[in-house]
């Protein structure tokens, strides 16, 4: 009984503090005036049915009226949120206004000193930035570390084209070493980064340290051979090779590191003959390519020219070759019985 006085008294209560009547509530729910009566004076209580259009009409929670209490904490988590959101729209509003006055003040200022479209185009590239570090944050509501790169990635690519569109140079190909050379800037700091917190299921997230590698990989050899292509001497073969064998060091080390399931001294054995290879063939083929013949030179004194690589390759090979062989002495007397 006391709880129904109690629920009666919170509903009459929230009832006048709109200043409705009994009447106009019953409207609201489309019920008689006698059973709001009833409601507020503890003698029945409100049909399940009734429970979500009473709580609207009152302005209140369900766990307030089931409590007959006010829930504090919940109404200012809500404010909270409805205050965020308007801010959030009046700050979105705002910049928008500012993007719009300086493209309009960049084109008004251009028409009249004619240089109109060099001068708006910029614009609007900046503005693209600008948005891109300012209003995505706010507005993407999931994965914002992804979307705000994605867009800040973009927006500079915009801008590199913008300026190879609008203020042509002598050199006519320096866009296509601008946008992969920004392209491995950016994501071989930012995606490993991007790809630790993402959760995506995709078959390469399993793979994510050798989905980064291949991407840098990828965008060095574009810049190698667009380098060579626009800027080379007429011989691509030579840089393309070496890249390439540096690449293949690399990849090598990290499959021995990543993939194998050897004991570590033997995956250091495995790396130092990766290296050691490197170190004795690449010269080589660099001759080769260059028409001179493929041949591998142990000479001390080639240290005269400041070229050891063989040499360092031979003392590689032999380190590797110890380390295995003590680990093998090691594995066969623990092996003993």
């Amino acid at each position: 009984m006391e709880e129904k006085k109690s629920l009666g008294k919170y509903i009459q209560n929230k009832r006048k503090n709109l200043g409705m009547t009994q009447k106009e509530l019953a409207a609201q729910l489309f019920v008689s005036e006698s059973a709001v009566s009833k409601w507020e004076r503890g003698l029945s209580y409100p049909d399940m049915t009734l429970v979500s259009p009473l709580c609207e009409a009152l302005h209140i929670s369900e766990h307030e009226l089931f409590t007959a209490s006010d829930d504090w904490r919940q109404r200012q988590i809500e404010e909270q949120a409805r205050r965020y959101k308007r801010n959030k729209t009046i700050w979105l509003c705002v910049t928008c206004i500012i993007y719009a006055a300086m493209l309009f003040g960049t084109l008004t200022w251009g028409i009249t000193t004619g240089n109109g479209l060099t001068t708006f185009a910029y614009t609007f590239g900046a503005c693209a930035l600008l948005f891109s570090l300012i209003d995505v944050p706010m507005l993407a509501e999931n994965d914002k570390g992804v979307k705000c790169f994605a867009a800040s990635f973009a927006s500079l690519l915009l801008l590199e084209i913008i300026a190879r569109i609008v203020s042509p140079t002598n050199d006519p190909h320096w866009l296509w070493m601008a946008l992969p050379g920004t392209a491995l800037g950016l994501l071989s700091v930012f995606l490993p980064i991007i790809l630790a917190y993402a959760d995506w299921d995709f078959p390469f997230m399993r793979h994510k340290a050798a989905f980064c590698l291949g991407v840098d990989s990828a965008l060095i050899g574009l810049l190698v051979i667009f380098g060579q292509f626009f800027y080379g001497d007429g011989h691509p073969a030579v840089p393309i090779a070496s890249t390439a064998s540096m690449l293949a060091l690399i990849w090598g080390v990290f499959i021995v590191a990543h993939y194998t399931c050897w004991p570590v001294p033997f995956k250091i054995s495995a790396g130092l003959t990766i290296g050691a290879a490197f170190c004795l063939f690449t010269d080589a083929l660099i001759e080769a390519l260059e028409g001179y013949g493929f041949r591998v030179v142990f000479n001390a004194n080639r240290s005269n020219s400041g070229n050891i690589a063989p040499d360092i390759g031979l003392i590689l090979l032999a380190a590797a070759a110890v380390l295995a062989i003590i680990q093998v002495i090691i594995l066969k007397r623990r092996t003993r019985p």
